[in-house]
Order: structure tokens, then sequence, then C-alpha cells
């Protein structure tokens, strides 16, 4: 089987906007919300279905967008993708359900191209030998996390509740899964020995560059607001160092010590 990679619940990286400088402007601080909104679904890395603090389901129609700005016009509210959910655990109550389009490879080894809300339950229907991948490595998040917080007005010039500014306003991205990455270790393969890769390249090439475009996208609009844009090395994987950075994940690095093509063949057990 050609699907190596895995999902874990440590974050493999993770990037965050701060916009706590944003918060006296909230107007501008609803542009960045709204145009991350926009680029994820430009990108096809975060398409809601399901936003039940919001109200929004897709099947009804209407846009997240439209209810985001809905929000702060009649309840003077800058939803700053609190609307998610704190964990955005697929099928979790209250969570928030969000497709992006990903590349896999199917039983045969083909490459697949679809939308997916979850990429453990991707892995555990293509688990070659029942129970072969261990829970560990298919657990429940959709392909792209982004959480936030919820900012209440009140005034004129408009100023956020003293309870909401104890802490640093941010919009937080986070990948819980290798699969945008050129090379993963293979944790859950039978010959993974944490120092040689697999070359996961025929992947990431048809998903990750749409990654990139999104997260630049996120920066100049975190930016334009006045906020800073970086990655959490704290909640970003050591071993992911090497391709991650505030630009995205670099795809065309030097190659680590790898496995040879044989060991895609391996039996699973």
């Amino acid at each position: 089987m050609r699907n190596v990679w895995i999902q874990t619940d440590f974050a493999f990286a993770t990037w965050v906007g701060d916009l706590t400088n944003a918060r006296q402007r909230p107007r501008e601080l609803l542009d960045a919300v709204t145009a991350i909104l926009a680029a994820g679904e430009r990108h096809r890395v975060f398409l809601p279905v399901s936003l039940p603090a919001l109200g929004f389901e897709h099947a009804r129609g209407g846009a997240p967008a439209e209810l985001v700005i809905a929000q702060w016009t009649e309840h003077r509210v800058v939803d700053a993708f609190g609307f998610t959910g704190a964990a955005m655990a697929p099928g979790a109550p209250g969570s928030s359900t969000v497709e992006a389009e990903v590349a896999w490879f199917d039983r045969e080894d083909n490459v697949q191209v679809g939308r997916a809300a979850d990429l453990g339950a991707v892995l555990r229907a293509l688990e070659p030998v029942p129970g072969s991948i261990g829970d560990g490595f298919t657990v429940p998040f959709p392909p792209v996390r982004i959480t936030g917080r919820r900012l209440r007005y009140a005034g004129e010039p408009p100023a956020p509740n003293a309870e909401d500014t104890r802490r640093p306003t941010e919009i937080r991205i986070a990948i819980h899964s290798d699969i945008w990455f050129p090379y993963v270790l293979g944790s859950a393969h039978p010959l993974a020995d944490q120092q040689r890769y697999f070359d996961n390249r025929a992947l990431a090439h048809l998903h990750t560059p749409r990654l990139n475009e999104f997260l630049r996208d996120v920066a100049a609009a975190v930016e334009r607001a006045g906020g800073t844009w970086q990655v959490d090395r704290e909640e970003t994987g050591a071993d992911a160092g090497r391709w991650v950075d505030a630009r995205g994940i670099h795809l065309d690095g030097e190659p680590p010590a790898m496995f040879p093509i044989e060991a895609f063949d391996a039996e699973w057990f």
C-alpha cells in the first residue's frame, strides 16, 4: 500500500495569525476573516459543509461569510473562527465539518483526487489488513483545521468587551496529517524505523501547492489588518521544520534518507 501518511492528535505544522493589534478595528478584523474564508474556497482546502455555531449547512445554500458579516451587523460580534469549534472533530457534538480537496491512493495504488472531511476516515477505509493501522494514526480531523475566537463589541466607536481582551486574538491553522509533506516517515508502515522516509511527492504535488497558495493569501489578509503571521514552532513537529516555513511547505528540498521503492510492497499485518 502506498498510503504511508498518517493523521495524529498532535499537529504536524501550525501557522498562527496574531490579530491582537487589529481587535480595536473590528471592521478590518472582519475583513480578514471573510478574506480567509474566500481563500479557503478558492484554493479548495477549507470548504465548510456544516458550521453549527453559525447555523450554516452547505446543503441549504448560503455562504459562511454572509453569516459572519450578519453576526457583526446584528449583534456586534466578530467571529474570528470561533465558529469552527475548538476541536474541529468530525462528528463531535457542536463541531464543524469542513472538507478539502486532496489526493490519495486507492486499493490498486491508483491516485484518486476528491474531497475529504476526515483524513483519518480515508486512511481507515483503505487499511490493507484490519487492525494494521493503529487508532493513533487515524485520528479524526479535517485536512486543514482553523480555530480562533469570538469577540463581542459595544459602544461607538465599537470597543471589544474587556473579557475578550485578556488573551491574544489569534487565528490558528494546523495540519494533523503528513499527507501534505513530500516525504513521510511512514510511522504506521511495518518497516518504519523513524530514520528513513517514504516518497510522498506523487500525492503532495497534487494538493500542497494549493495549500501553500492559501497560506500566502491568509498571511496577506492578516498583515493587511495589521497582524503578524508566523509558524508556531511549539506546535510544529521538529522533523517538519525542514520543509515548513511561514510561506508553506517546500516540496523541492534535498531528499532525506529514503526507503527503496520496494518497501511499498511490504506485507502489512
